[in-house]
């Protein structure tokens, strides 16, 4: 099946529902990330005023937010005319399975800060 063809409610539904989602993800993984950077900076300012040597750099990716994809969908799944909508595969899996290209990279990136 290389397309299929959705009611426009079913597919708006679907659209909230994995905005919403992502959305929350993406505020819990930011929280995360900012108490795991200040936690990080208090202990090298530490070891700064106790004249140990500090790395000048550390790596922890911020959580990027995506919430724009799904608006930008969403709004032209409203102003669509028709009752349904045509989409192909591969539009299917980002839009109602939530599979999206930065998927992946975007998990693994807030796990990171959710769960540590």
């Amino acid at each position: 099946m290389k397309e299929v063809t959705v009611q426009k409610q079913a597919l708006l539904d679907a659209l909230q529902a994995n905005k919403d989602a992502h959305r929350a993800e993406f505020l819990r993984a930011q929280e995360g990330w900012r108490n795991l950077v200040i936690e990080e900076l208090d202990r090298r300012l530490a070891d700064f005023r106790a004249s140990r040597r500090v790395h000048a750099s550390f790596n922890y990716p911020e959580p990027e937010d995506h919430t724009r994809d799904y608006l930008r969908i969403i709004r032209m799944v409203e102003m669509e005319v028709s009752p349904t909508i045509t989409i192909p595969e591969a539009d299917f899996a980002r839009y109602v399975m939530d599979d999206w290209e930065w998927k992946a990279n975007w998990t693994a990136t807030n796990t990171r800060y959710v769960q540590g």
